[in-house]
């Protein structure tokens, strides 16, 4: 499996959403369900830390129940995470509140082979006030939007 951030813009009205992709690149089937832990670096500033929700939908992803999916090899599936920008944009320290990177990791048992997924992103966490929402992991390379 491969997991990758999309680097296409989702936003509407302060709110905003990062679509991530989940390849099978192995030559079986695989299955998931439920939701991806999200592991922001950096993730706190002054004491607070970034919080996510599971089933984080309704902002530009839609909240869409956890279910038992197949992935087929060389099939996509995908998870996104909402948040909104302008909820607290008092402190003028930007830079500290970036994060540069997110690390997924996929519900799935753990065996010696599970390795979780890092890629890079530029967030402004203190602008989300410390909250994401993340969707369900489902089929297709785009989880359904709102």
């Amino acid at each position: 499996m491969a997991v990758e951030a999309d680097s296409g813009a989702y936003s509407a009205a302060g709110n905003h959403g990062v679509a991530f992709a989940i390849i099978n690149v192995g030559h079986a089937a695989c299955s998931l369900k439920g939701y991806p832990k999200l592991q922001f670096y950096r993730s706190s500033y002054k004491g607070k830390s970034i919080g996510v929700t599971d089933n984080g939908g309704g902002e530009i992803f839609a909240k869409v129940p956890s279910r038992r999916i197949v992935i087929e090899p060389g099939a996509t599936a995908s998870f996104g995470i909402n948040y909104g920008d302008a909820y607290n944009q008092g402190d003028p320290n930007g830079g500290p509140c970036m994060t540069q990177s997110v690390t997924a990791s996929l519900p799935v048992r753990p065996h010696p082979y599970s390795v979780p997924f890092t890629v890079p992103l530029n967030l402004n966490f203190c602008f989300t006030d410390f909250h994401f929402g993340v969707t369900s992991i489902q089929l297709g390379p785009i989880p359904k939007t709102e």
